[in-house]
């Protein structure tokens, strides 16, 4: 026997099916939350990359003058950054 997590002469046994099926049920809900977090982060990102582009005429984001003129290097993210640095 190998040290394998999927050598099947080990993962046969009953008791060590019902491990790898937990395993497995374990793996397959942290892949739920991931994929979830990931499709969360996805849209976020096209928010701000919406309101960071210069074509749009709907969207508006009111940050501090002075952030404005020391973080503009950064687009808006670095501007955001520098806002929530303010706050600390």
């Amino acid at each position: 026997m190998s040290d394998s997590p999927l050598d099947l002469d080990t993962i046969h046994s009953p008791m060590n099916a019902c491990c790898f099926r937990e395993h497995c049920r374990r793996a397959d809900s942290d892949n739920y939350k991931l994929r979830a977090e990931l499709d969360r982060l996805r849209k976020d990102a096209a928010r701000l990359d919406w309101l960071a582009d210069v074509n749009n005429t709907v969207g508006q984001v009111l940050l501090p003058s002075a952030i404005v003129e020391t973080a503009l290097g950064g687009g808006l993210r670095g501007m955001i950054d520098a806002a929530m640095e303010m706050e600390k």
